[in-house]
């Protein structure tokens, strides 16, 4: 994708534009004005510079989309596992009683969040935790 923003920027025109909405992102509407008023005034700077800015924060949300670290996978999979056998007895060694799986699952999901919140160490975040909390931005100061 960025070699194809690469070659956008070296030959700026409508066609350019429109090919690489298509080739990376076949059900993006909108652009077709665009590259058309592209193609009618090919030297316009302005349209040159919207197409640019356009493609620079379609390229960043791209990277920004939501991704899984293996704890969002194994809560994935302790999800799945509590969905499909609820009532399934779970007997873990930090509890003394055999437990079912789906208030395992909730309990686990209500207690990830606070610790994660209340670590001392800022690098761990979790599936649930936003990429900057508060506290960090206090701590820095």
């Amino acid at each position: 994708m960025e070699q194809a923003q690469q070659e956008f920027r070296q030959d700026p025109s409508g066609a350019n534009l429109a090919e690489f909405f298509r080739q990376n992102f076949p059900d993006q509407k909108g652009f077709e004005q665009v590259a058309a008023e592209m193609t009618k005034n090919p030297n316009d700077r302005e349209y040159i510079s919207s197409a640019n800015t356009a493609l620079d924060a379609v390229v960043e949300q791209s990277y920004k989309s939501g991704m899984l670290g293996a704890s969002g996978a194994l809560f994935g999979l302790l999800f799945a596992f509590a969905y499909l056998f609820p009532n399934t007895e779970l007997f873990l060694l930090f509890i003394p009683f055999p437990i079912k799986a789906k208030y395992f699952v909730f309990m686990y999901a209500a207690y990830e969040p606070v610790r994660r919140r209340t670590s001392h160490t800022r690098r761990q975040r979790g599936p649930f935790c936003p990429p900057r909390w508060p506290r960090d931005r206090v701590l820095r100061s």
